[in-house]
């Protein structure tokens, strides 16, 4: 009998914890620091960091009962926050939207906290994947797309007020 077998329905995700096993294997087979955080409201959570030193973490919300999220935080680094607050309200206005227009089609979802122009703090980037596309594959694309935002971010902000002074580096926080 010669049978056909499906390399993709082989590696079929339909629970959690199927999920949560091949996420945590491609992490570390990848080489990422990886910590698993208990959290209340996730079924699981993984932070991780990646080559260049971006924190992100893989999510499965209890919310969403067949996908999970890629995410991370960038907070901006505290002489481009400074920078970005002294300019005048049009400037930064143009600024943040020329951002926001840059970002606009990337795969990445992405926001800003707080949401008002004159109080940005920091930029959010999530992918989510549904369990029909969860593979390494999908879950490598999602991560390098949440990073290609963070440094799109950080180029852009870098081009406009030069290099930060402070010896501190931007802030690529988990969610």
């Amino acid at each position: 009998m010669n049978q056909k077998i499906c390399w993709r329905c082989a590696m079929a995700v339909d629970t959690p914890e199927q999920a949560s096993s091949l996420i945590k294997r491609w992490l570390v087979d990848r080489g990422y620091f990886v910590e698993e955080e208990k959290r209340e409201e996730a079924h699981f959570q993984y932070a991780a960091r990646s080559g260049i030193g971006m924190n992100f973490v893989v999510v499965q919300p209890k919310a969403l009962r067949r996908s999970v999220i890629v995410a991370a935080r960038l907070t901006l680094h505290p002489d481009h926050l400074k920078a970005l607050h002294a300019m005048n309200p049009s400037e930064r206005h143009e600024l943040l939207m020329d951002i926001r227009y840059g970002l606009l089609f990337s795969p990445t979802a992405f926001r800003t906290e707080p949401p008002e122009d004159d109080l940005v703090r920091s930029f959010v980037f999530e992918v989510e994947i549904t369990y029909d596309e969860l593979t390494e594959g999908s879950l490598l694309r999602a991560m390098n797309d949440v990073q290609r935002g963070l440094l799109y971010v950080v180029w852009k902000l870098t081009d406009a007020f030069g290099k930060a002074q402070s010896g501190e580096d931007y802030d690529m926080m988990v969610q």
